[in-house]
């Protein structure tokens, strides 16, 4: 009895492992599909740029080494947008209400020689 209850426990242990290493491996495929090593991302640099504007950013690696992200210009201009014109961050600043002095100076310029 206690041999049929440990087999069940393996067994139990194993479906948990296998699936573990099916969602990892899903991962895996998913990191494979937009990660490029150097050698690959030069000679296949049409389809690395393909990929960054139809789907997700791709990762190009140097030695093992994470090195540069492509991304698409829409996804470039998402993450450097400003939150807000610069109007509005003037028109909204604490500084608003002090004076400046923007008057100019009436005296002539000195002499130079030419």
């Amino acid at each position: 009895m206690q041999n049929i209850t440990s087999c069940k426990k393996l067994t139990s242990i194993k479906n948990g492992v296998r699936s573990s290493l099916t969602g990892l491996k899903k991962g895996l495929d998913t990191m494979k599909n937009n990660t490029w090593q150097l050698q690959d991302a030069k000679s296949k640099f049409s389809q690395l740029v393909e990929n960054a504007m139809s789907s997700n950013p791709q990762f190009v690696t140097k030695h093992g080494n994470n090195a540069v992200v492509i991304l698409s210009f829409e996804d470039y201009k998402k993450i450097t947008k400003p939150k807000e014109d610069l109007v509005a961050f003037l028109r909204d600043s604490p500084l608003k209400e002090i004076e400046l002095d923007i008057s100019r100076n009436g005296e002539l310029p000195r002499d130079i020689e030419l």
